[in-house]
């Protein structure tokens, strides 16, 4: 490896990095680090230390601590935002249960609790309302 490599190699790591911290000093990943389970601080500290935000964004989409049904009306508010539900703000609370779940359901290419996407890929806009 000569010096320039080496170079761009560390500098694309510690961009890297900096995507990654910015990412964990939000209000939004602190609020779900609280009540994720530990499986679930495990799979995003194994992002974390992989320096892949990517991945790290992915886990705070399809993140979910609890099913709909529990979540308080703001919560839901929360997660239809994270996941780009259009018209979520005029919503009640029972159609964003439905919409939530309806979302879960066809994003069957995301693995909620770890936010990494498997083989199969979903058509954009194909879960939106």
């Amino acid at each position: 490896m000569n010096y320039v490599s080496l170079t761009e190699t560390i500098h694309n790591k510690l961009l890297r990095a900096r995507a990654v911290e910015r990412i964990v000093e939000d209000a939004i990943f602190e609020r779900l680090w609280i009540i994720s389970t530990e499986s679930q601080k495990e799979d995003a500290l194994e992002h974390i230390h992989s320096l892949r935000p990517e991945n790290l964004r992915n886990w705070i989409v399809y993140h979910t601590a609890r099913e709909p049904e529990e979540m308080g009306f703001k919560e839901l508010v929360l997660v239809a935002r994270r996941r780009g539900i259009k018209k979520y703000s005029r919503m009640t609370k029972l159609e964003l249960i439905r919409v939530i779940k309806n979302d879960q359901a066809t994003t069957t290419g995301i693995n909620s609790f770890t936010g990494t996407r498997d083989e199969t890929d979903v058509q954009e806009g194909e879960h939106r309302v």
